[in-house]
């Protein structure tokens, strides 16, 4: 796949980590890019072993709601810590309070 938004994200090749690879991604939008894409695959499709490894690792990765949430909210959760450590203006208090009340992790 052309390395683009969330799909860069999602997809993880073999040149940025082999046991995490789960797909093949190109940069340039050309022709020969594309084609050495599918020739990877071509050539990934011929070894069976290494297949599964990248079937197994995209079958594995969690894209679910949940999960992206609990990234959110953590992200939230450290924001508001620094926030408050650096006396930046806070939310009101009762939203405030209403937020932070699930927010350890």
């Amino acid at each position: 796949m052309r390395v683009t938004g969330g799909l860069d994200d999602t997809v993880i090749d073999a040149t940025e980590s082999p046991k995490s690879a789960n797909g093949i991604k190109f940069m340039e939008y050309s022709s020969r890019s594309l084609a050495k894409s599918i020739r990877k695959a071509l050539a990934l499709y011929a070894e069976p072993g290494s297949l599964k490894h990248y079937q197994i690792n995209g079958m594995a990765a969690d894209f679910s709601w949940d999960r992206t949430a609990l990234d959110y909210t953590s992200l939230y959760a450290r924001t508001m810590k620094k926030t408050r450590s650096t006396g930046a203006p806070r939310l009101p208090v009762t939203y405030a309070a209403n937020l932070d009340s699930g927010l350890e992790m």
